[in-house]
């Protein structure tokens, strides 16, 4: 069932000249996720990037998430720009694998 939720940008840390590590505070959405699941990020609320981001989870710890992406295009380096106190929208999807015997 996928989970779609406004999370807050707690933490913002620049790793090198075109990586970032995030950490959002989503209590929905930590309580049912894992490391290498992927979020689908919304980057602005425009149409321009339509397409939210994948990126994967790094670590979940209580109610945060930490995701680590590096600039590659338009959409990562609007994300790059988010200040800590916004709220980014998240959307996180399962997606599971039917066994057939």
């Amino acid at each position: 069932m996928p989970i779609h939720a406004k999370c807050k940008l707690i933490k913002k840390e620049q790793l090198k000249n075109d990586i970032y590590k995030f950490i959002i505070e989503a209590p929905e959405i930590a309580k049912q996720a894992m490391p290498g699941q992927f979020l689908e990020i919304r980057v602005i609320d425009k149409i321009d990037p339509l397409l939210r981001r994948p990126i994967s989870i790094h670590k979940i710890e209580g109610n945060n998430i930490e995701f680590i992406f590096q600039i590659k295009g338009k959409g990562t380096e609007i994300l790059a720009e988010r200040k800590e106190g916004e709220e980014i929208d998240i959307l996180r999807t399962i997606r599971t694998r039917h066994i057939h015997i």
